[in-house]
């Protein structure tokens, strides 16, 4: 076996532990990254998925709340005055939601035109969106700091929030459902409906508690950073990690699996992979495993530890993407002013409806209502497709595991569900 040693061994390309690498390797560590896959970047990725020249985008794709990140914010790292990563700049409404009846919402980064656009459906709602938004905006430095630096201990950090009534607010959110707080606060069910379905982008239900303090942060973060996709895809952002980290001096080996973390003294000391090679550490490995893994990858394990990491809850449902090369790019049946938003989410006026859809998703149950979204990515970034030419991205949420089957159900689901879904979204573009 032969037997490679660095400061870091980083397990996974994806675009968490890319960073990660990234910011070691910067610091003048030694690095090597191990990626099973013959690219990098996860869940940031961007294929020629349909035919040559339209560039799509397989998972992430708008990727807005990194921008709050000292990684973006600060370009701590130079990927944007280094390392090749752009975001297309626009003033277009970064989200939206498009009703049945021929009505919208339309969410900017400045929030004086997200509530005058608000208004032209409940001027009482506008306002008490402007109060919920402002209160969130005075959090988004503390939200900040503790969503971009190691987590505190939670008896700790819950204690500190006790001290003041600000953090008393937060502690409150985080008990409440986003449903109560959507529901006490706004009064139109349009309204309600766009901020349901906004939060339920989180992949948890929002009847679930804790979710209030979801809303807060998207509400606090929306109107501080701007939106927009970065340019020629988002793969660019992991091939910017990339370059950093090759820069810095740090290896990167695709097409490595690891299959077993090597322990000594209580410490994970190596890498072991599929091929026969040892990535040491003679520091740390960092790995993105899921933790109902951990014992394929680690043994000799605290029994109760594992118990609790295969008990770790995932997302309440998943995400079923559609890709499309166009001839020409979509128009939206709706005004002039709904037809560049970059997320569109297609939705009944009756908040009922969603809420139904989502409790039925957590039941396990195929959706019937269609509440998809559609993204064109390249009428606000013309380098991902021809010269008067579109792609279209359109995705619904969807059970992990449908009616009660298995995962593996969606093997046999995925073309009939595919039709359904653009001919739910034909009902709103053409």
């Amino acid at each position: 076996m032969s037997n490679r040693v660095y400061d870091f061994v980083v397990v996974g390309g994806g675009s968490n532990t890319l960073t990660a690498a990234a910011y070691l390797a910067a610091g003048g560590h030694s690095v090597a990254v191990l990626e099973r896959r013959a690219w990098l970047g996860g869940g940031c990725i961007t294929r020629e998925a349909t035919v040559p020249g339209f560039k799509h985008d397989l998972h992430a794709t708008n990727i807005f709340l990194v921008k709050a990140n000292p990684l973006i914010r600060c370009d701590e790292l130079g990927l944007l005055s280094k390392f090749g990563l752009e975001y297309i700049v626009t003033d277009e409404p970064y989200h939206g939601s498009l009703f049945e009846e021929g009505s919208s919402v339309r969410v900017f980064t400045d929030l004086d035109r997200t509530c005058a656009a608000l208004a032209e459906l409940d001027a009482v709602d506008a306002a008490a969106y402007r109060k919920f938004a402002e209160h969130a905006a005075q959090f988004v430095d503390l939200m900040s700091w503790g969503m971009f630096a190691p987590p505190a201990d939670p008896a700790t950090f819950v204690e500190l929030l006790g001290q003041s009534r600000e953090g008393q607010y937060l502690l409150d959110l985080m008990q409440r459902s986003a449903w109560e707080v959507i529901s006490q606060t706004f009064r139109d069910p349009r309204i309600q409906t766009h901020l349901y379905r906004m939060t339920g982008e989180m992949m948890v239900s929002c009847e679930e508690k804790g979710t209030a303090f979801a809303l807060f942060i998207i509400l606090g973060f929306s109107h501080r950073y701007p939106s927009g996709f970065v340019k020629g895809g988002s793969q660019n952002f992991s091939n910017a990690l990339e370059r950093c980290i090759r820069h810095h001096g740090g290896e990167i080996f695709t097409e490595t699996e690891v299959v077993k973390l090597e322990t000594s003294g209580g410490r994970v000391r190596a890498a072991l992979t599929a091929q026969g090679r040892r990535f040491e550490a003679r520091q740390a490995v960092v790995a993105g495993l899921a933790p109902w893994t951990l014992d394929r990858f680690v043994e000799g394990l605290d029994a109760g530890m594992l118990g609790a990491a295969r008990a770790a809850r995932p997302s309440d449902f998943g995400v079923f993407l559609s890709s499309y090369a166009l001839k020409e790019p979509v128009r939206p049946r709706y005004p002039s002013h709904s037809q560049r938003i970059q997320i569109n989410q297609c939705v009944h006026t009756d908040v009922q409806r969603i809420r139904g859809a989502f409790d039925a998703l957590r039941q396990g149950q195929m959706p019937h209502d269609y509440y998809g979204n559609f993204i064109c990515a390249s009428q606000h970034d013309p380098s991902r497709a021809p010269p008067g030419q579109a792609t279209l991205y359109l995705y619904h949420m969807v059970p992990m595991c449908p009616d009660g089957r298995g995962p593996e159900a969606w093997r046999e689901l995925s073309e009939p569900f595919a039709k359904w879904l653009f001919e739910g979204a034909s009902t709103y573009i053409d």
